[in-house]
């Protein structure tokens, strides 16, 4: 096997977050056990930093000296286990610490200090993703400047790694006493060896068969083990419930690409509606916290962890309810059009190179910057002082710019393709919409701006030449079991596409076919042939979703075959401001369930193993990833089915939730001051 063929497949395989979410979960409770067992809570936390900057020192690497793929790839491997063994912990190390700096009476000040760290983790995201995308957006992203980043990263831990070390004599800090998971796992073997050993019918019965352990180990420890099995009771139902939810999150997304990014007269990007309502929600929280939560605690109106659990829980299940109703209002709205002296416009890069395009009007310092996206693309409205305008088109990359004339039409869509490897590039215009009427093929040949009439031709230079072609995009759902399916043809070969009832040629240089109505399937497979050559090549297009439509571009045939895959998504004038209200609702029932589990966890957790259940509940967030490929099954279904059955099983999951709680008492409340200890035997 070639050097490519391994590196596409594992581009094309998402081995990278394969292995991180597999080592989280396996690192979650050996760290932790670890850390009750040996290490502490304050030396576990620096652990996690030192982990972060051996992870920028692994990136600073990589990228500063290493050519070779297989040695890259190894250091991706390196970069992920440092960034594993710190992240695994940490959360749980954090809360835990942060916890043993107040008494058990002291549960409000707790609190608050659990809620702090989740709102400042919160700020701290939001803050990363505006300043990486403003950083992606900007001209002064480049190879150099990403490594200037991963080091002011490092400084910056490094810092913060002497700031902890300076102020150790300000913590409380609790030294562990030995493994308490080890004690307890033999607690319950000797309660097993003694139940075998006393079977006889003449035997009195015991409550419990842990009780046969009361020979050798006291009450309390049996308490102990006892109360360790109805915590890992309470953590079985989340890994399904964070799948779901996950899920449903990417749902959400792709639901907020086909509504109307138009607020306010003004069309805005995803990533800008993203942080705009992350900052909102997190500012709500952060005045409900201050005012809302305080002002009920003044009326009396309280809730024990476990009903805030199932509190929020509830409300997660409502925003996916939300989102099902949203989901049918969005399918029943109409489809955005462009008006009188307007077009749309989107791009799409399947190069092996990245490219920023801008549109100039007739010449003027008027700029329209197009946004890429490789997977949704957006359509970019573009305002026209008439019926049609001439544009200046420049798409350029770090290291080399090239400009072109185009003529825009009003109420026409259009979609611009750039295609081609090294240095032969193509731009390619095709008109999709044109006032519900299609005209004939336009090209444009050279930077003139001059047009004849033609059928669509290929061009074949050393440089960018444009071409307009017409093509119909169709947004009518598919029957049953279909999708639509378009192939372009990008090399420089003719390609011939061979189904069971026709064969279609494929021109070289974006030659495209018709419209292909494919039975889906998980992995759907086509046949090629380049040039007329007897073998038979075959094109693996992967999942085809029920109902939706693609364009397949062919980027390379050898050594192996690569295919970039587009799905087409029809923007509906449904408004993106009604998400809000249902994203506000799932956040504020997360922030519940992540500090009143944490809270929950902290206290009923036996002396010792704090931080091994709070990062087993931790070790749920990640685990969903691995569940989500048997869930992923359910993504052949309708848009509005797939809601409903999340919604299903969310409240099914919530309900079993429900029966347990409802049988569980909180020991923290019968006696606070109250801690059971593992260590040491009758």
């Amino acid at each position: 096997m070639c050097c490519n063929e391994v590196k596409d497949r594992l581009v094309n395989e998402n081995y990278l977050q394969q292995i991180f979410e597999g080592a989280m979960i396996v690192l979650a409770f050996t760290g932790a056990t670890f850390t009750d067992s040996w290490l502490g809570k304050y030396n576990a936390l620096i652990g996690s930093i030192i982990f972060l900057i051996f992870t920028q020192i692994t990136i600073i690497v990589k990228e500063s000296l290493i050519k070779d793929f297989y040695i890259s790839w190894i250091f991706d491997i390196f970069g992920l286990f440092f960034l594993s063994l710190a992240f695994c912990i940490q959360m749980s190390c954090e809360y835990c610490l942060a916890g043993d700096q107040f008494p058990l009476y002291q549960v409000k000040e707790r609190k608050k200090i659990f809620s702090s760290l989740y709102l400042s983790t919160t700020f701290g995201i939001l803050f990363a993703d505006i300043f990486a995308h403003l950083i992606w957006v900007s001209k002064w992203f480049s190879k150099s400047y990403s490594l200037l980043l991963s080091g002011i990263l490092m400084g910056t831990m490094s810092l913060i790694l002497v700031t902890i070390l300076w102020c150790k004599k300000f913590f409380f800090i609790e030294h562990p006493k030995g493994s308490a998971l080890l004690e307890i796992f033999k607690c319950i073997l000797f309660a097993m060896k003694n139940k075998l050993i006393h079977c006889s019918w003449k035997t009195p019965k015991r409550d419990h068969w842990l009780d046969w352990a009361s020979e050798k180990y006291s009450e309390n420890n049996i308490k102990a083990v006892k109360l360790f099995f109805r915590l890992l009771l309470f953590i079985l139902p989340f890994p399904i419930f964070w799948a779901l939810v996950n899920k449903q999150e990417r749902k959400w997304d792709y639901q907020a690409i086909q509504m109307s990014h138009i607020l306010r007269r003004h069309q805005v990007t995803d990533e800008t509606v993203e942080n705009m309502f992350s900052a909102v929600i997190l500012f709500l929280l952060f005045l409900m916290e201050l005012i809302l939560f305080p002002f009920m605690e003044q009326l009396g109106i309280s809730f024990s962890l476990i009903k805030k659990m199932v509190i929020g829980m509830l409300l997660i299940f409502f925003s996916s309810l939300g989102a099902l109703i949203l989901e049918l209002k969005i399918q029943n709205s109409a489809g955005m059009k462009p008006n009188s002296r307007q077009s749309f416009l989107k791009v799409l890069n399947v190069a092996d190179s990245t490219f920023d395009v801008i549109l100039y009007k007739n010449n003027s310092h008027k700029t329209t910057k197009i946004i890429m996206d490789d997977m949704y693309p957006n359509y970019d409205a573009i305002d026209l002082d008439s019926d049609q305008d001439v544009f200046q088109l420049r798409v350029s990359s770090s290291t080399w710019f090239k400009k072109e004339e185009i003529l825009l039409e009003e109420k026409t869509i259009y979609l611009l393709i750039l295609s081609g490897k090294e240095t032969l590039y193509s731009i390619t215009l095709v008109r999709v919409w044109r006032g519900g009427q299609m005209g004939r093929n336009r090209t444009f040949l050279g930077g003139g701006g001059r047009e004849k009439w033609e059928d669509f031709r290929t061009v074949h230079d050393d440089d960018f030449f444009p071409s307009l072609l017409q093509m119909k995009e169709d947004y009518e759902k598919p029957e049953n079991g279909l999708a639509h399916v378009r192939i372009f043809n990008t090399l420089d070969k003719d390609i011939y596409i061979m189904l069971l009832v026709d064969t279609f040629r494929l021109q070289k240089h974006n030659g495209y076919s018709p419209q292909l109505s494919i039975r889906i399937s998980r992995k759907v497979n086509l046949f090629y042939m380049i040039e007329e050559k007897k073998e038979v090549l075959q094109l693996k297009a992967g999942l085809l979703k029920f109902g939706s439509s693609y364009l397949l571009f062919i980027i390379q045939h050898v050594p192996v075959v690569k295919i970039h895959k587009v799905k087409l998504v029809q923007v509906k004038s449904f408004s993106v401001a009604w998400q809000f209200p249902q994203l506000f609702i799932k956040d504020l029932g997360r922030y519940f369930l992540t500090i009143s589990c944490m809270e929950f966890f902290y206290y009923e957790a036996p002396k010792g193993l704090k931080v091994t259940m709070t990062a087993l509940w931790t070790s749920t967030l990640y685990s969903s990833y691995i569940i989500m490929n048997f869930v992923s099954y359910i993504s052949l279904l309708p848009e509005w089915i797939e809601y409903f059955l999340i919604s299903c099983i969310l409240l099914s999951i919530i309900t079993a939730f429900f029966i347990i709680s409802y049988y569980y008492k909180e020991s923290y409340r019968e006696n606070p001051s109250s801690e059971f200890t593992i260590i040491g035997n009758r």
